[in-house]
């Protein structure tokens, strides 16, 4: 029967001495260290200031504009919790009325902003 291994390799710092390892022959535990990967993103806020027509999972929903009514939603809850330091009550009918406000507002804002953006 023929045994394959996997290549294996050990890397040591600059300069260090291989001879600690020489009477190795099999065994052990291994671990794979993998290379740090750094990703970047947007702020939650860029993200929904800034997103003309977001992208849904479901194709029909992106197709008819949902997405932006999902970012202006949670924007302004965000907003009424900013300003009121509680989220809105359930079924408290005055802050309903205060985030729907709020989400028209902030619906105006984003379209300058995206006329704006779009004439410069």
């Amino acid at each position: 029967s023929i045994t394959l291994f996997n290549r294996l390799a050990l890397v040591l710092p600059d300069g260090a001495n291989a001879d600690a390892y020489a009477s190795y022959q099999a065994g052990g535990l291994l671990n794979q260290v993998r290379p740090t990967v750094h990703k970047s993103y947007k702020s939650l806020k860029d993200t929904l200031e800034r997103t003309p027509v977001p992208q849904m999972l479901r194709g029909d929903e992106w197709e008819s504009g949902k997405g932006i009514d999902i970012h202006l939603s949670i924007a302004a809850v965000l907003d009424f919790y900013e300003g009121k330091g509680c989220w809105p009550g359930i079924n408290n009918k005055y802050d309903v009325l205060k985030v729907v406000d709020l989400a028209k507002t902030l619906s105006e804002s984003w379209r300058r902003l995206a006329k704006d953006s779009a004439d410069a």
